[in-house]
């Protein structure tokens, strides 16, 4: 899986409909994070490390250059 600056995630993380559904992978403090709509932010391999063997339960979407509805839809809720 090769997942870039700028690109919207969607992932399972076991609850249905949560809040952290979707996440824009950013480049800060060194390395690569997820920002959740609510502003939040964790390391990106924090959120893998739950999904470790693989990376099967992420997906990317699109990009915040290509597809900014995917990250406005999700602040409208």
């Amino acid at each position: 899986m090769r997942i870039f600056e700028g690109d919207i995630l969607r992932f399972d993380d076991g609850y249905e409909y949560d809040d952290n559904e979707r996440a824009v992978m950013v480049w800060m403090d060194g390395g690569f994070w997820l920002e959740y709509h609510n502003g939040q932010t964790q390391p990106f391999y924090e959120a893998a490390s739950w999904t470790a063997p693989s990376h099967e339960n992420f997906e990317t979407i699109g990009n915040v250059h290509d597809n900014p509805e995917l990250v406005e839809e999700e602040n409208n809720g």
